[in-house]
């Protein structure tokens, strides 16, 4: 038997640089993917945690403003609002004001004056709208607002979250001791 190297079978180095090449471009490909869903899923992650975060304070908010009377400024969009709310249990309502300020929102009433922004967020802007069609009518007031989580450095659109929602007042102008909107002679 005579060794002949012509007839062994086997691959050239141009088919196994061209096959290298083929598996390298579709591996960069799958990874190139892989990392961008990673990117797209921890955005998400963060936009669920900060939107979770942002409704338990507007419900919060929500909460004071149902049982809250005499809103003002009234028939006005506005950074910031003042009411009396019963939200404490007291006989008489206490005074309570929330005010969009510079990365949170504030609350000032009797008892507590700070952020009730949660941590993880930083508010960009945000609006109330107080109305009423006329004094005897219930008090409505929507709440919009936006937001980025915080430390992401850049508003990138993508992590920004927009929320809005309108509550009505459920004391109404004609329950108010002394009657001073003068509802029921009407």
């Amino acid at each position: 038997m005579k060794n002949d190297l012509s007839k062994k079978s086997g691959f050239t180095i141009i088919e196994l640089l061209v096959a290298s090449a083929i598996f390298v471009t579709f591996l960069v490909v799958a990874v190139g993917s892989f990392t961008r869903v990673l990117q797209v899923q921890r955005t998400l992650a963060r936009r669920i945690v900060m939107t979770s975060a942002l409704e338990a304070t507007i419900e919060s908010i929500a909460r004071e403003i149902r049982i809250g009377q005499e809103f003002t400024p009234l028939n006005a969009t506005t950074n910031s609002i003042s009411f009396k709310s019963f939200s404490t249990h007291a006989i008489d309502p206490s005074s309570i004001s929330y005010t969009f300020d510079v990365g949170t929102i504030k609350k000032t009433d009797s008892v507590y004056e700070g952020s009730v922004t949660p941590s993880n967020v930083i508010i960009k802007n945000g609006t109330f709208i107080v109305s009423q069609k006329d004094s005897c009518q219930p008090w409505r007031i929507t709440i919009a607002l936006s937001a980025i989580p915080a430390g992401s450095g850049m508003d990138k659109p993508e992590e920004r979250v927009n929320m809005q929602t309108t509550v009505t007042s459920r004391i109404l102008p004609v329950d108010i001791k002394g009657d001073p909107y003068r509802c029921k002679s009407m």
